[in-house]
């Protein structure tokens, strides 16, 4: 379910883009897939994961189809009439734009004070888009239908 994270900061990331970098995504992803999914699916599918014969099986929970972040905007853009841009940028690119608005690279230091503004950090993020770009999270399963029905 670890896909469902980045499939809801997509979401910002594509709103941010249209409102404050003159329709602009850049980001490390290059043409690697995933197959994004909502956090509302993947708690949808605990549920019925717990209340099934899969509840001790180890699964894959992902979305309809494995898109790159240009085939994620051209949905987006289709769906919402706006002409956002993909712009592949590399991971030193990547850590620059987080260091520019004061994101921690990592937990360690002032990590708790920081928190407080960013939850989160970039070096987990830039690896996220690295593993992204190299193919890592192009798992694609039908275990979202085999638990939900749809």
């Amino acid at each position: 379910m670890r896909d469902s994270q980045y499939a809801e900061a997509m979401v910002s990331n594509y709103i941010n883009a249209y409102t404050n970098t003159n329709n602009i995504l850049a980001n490390n992803m290059g043409n690697g897939k995933m197959a994004y999914i909502s956090r509302d699916d993947c708690a949808i599918a605990s549920a019925y994961a717990m209340m099934s014969d899969y509840c001790d099986r180890v699964m894959d929970i992902n979305g309809y189809e494995l898109l790159t972040i240009a085939e994620y905007i051209a949905i987006a853009n289709q769906v919402s009439g706006h002409h956002v841009k993909y712009i592949e940028i590399s991971d030193e690119e990547q850590y620059y734009f987080f260091d520019s608005i004061g994101v921690p690279r990592t937990t360690e230091d002032m990590w708790a004070q920081l928190a407080t503004n960013f939850p989160f950090y970039s070096d987990g993020m830039v690896t996220f888009g690295r593993a992204i770009r190299l193919g890592q999270m192009s798992t694609f399963t039908n275990d979202f239908e085999l638990l939900v029905g749809r």
